[in-house]
């Protein structure tokens, strides 16, 4: 199973991303919204950043990447960064719920792959607010 799915080449990608990027979230931050990271090829490269956000991230790295999730389009990505976003608000987190709400309706608006993301991002809305209460 590992030579089908190319674990090697898979591993490549996560060390390159954590030697670049090393304790520093914002570098993730920045990895996670790359256009070329996006696609199929190259998701992993998002995916290893959006968990780094979770491990390394604290409140404000969760506020940058709720400002951020509008720019990720790939549906995996979006899951990792969402779990993170999850992740660091243990306490709840009012403050992201009307972000997350915003990017619901502009989904919603939008259609397509963007709408289906509706599902996950209101399952974090219940989660952070029923935290907060």
């Amino acid at each position: 199973a590992a030579k089908q799915y190319k674990v090697d080449d898979l591993s490549k990608v996560a060390e390159k991303i954590v030697k670049a990027c090393g304790e520093d979230v914002n570098c993730y931050l920045k990895e996670i919204e790359k256009g070329e990271n996006q696609n199929k090829k190259n998701q992993f490269a998002g995916l290893k950043a959006g968990y780094m956000i979770g491990v390394l991230g604290d409140a404000a790295a969760r506020d940058k990447l709720v400002e951020g999730l509008a720019g990720i389009e790939n549906g995996a990505i979006t899951f990792v960064a969402l779990q993170s976003i999850d992740h660091l608000a243990p306490e709840g987190a009012p403050e992201i719920i009307t972000g997350l709400e915003e990017l619901v309706e502009k989904n919603e608006k939008a259609g397509g792959s963007r709408k289906g993301a509706n599902s996950m991002i209101n399952t974090v809305i219940y989660r952070v607010s029923v935290r907060g209460s």
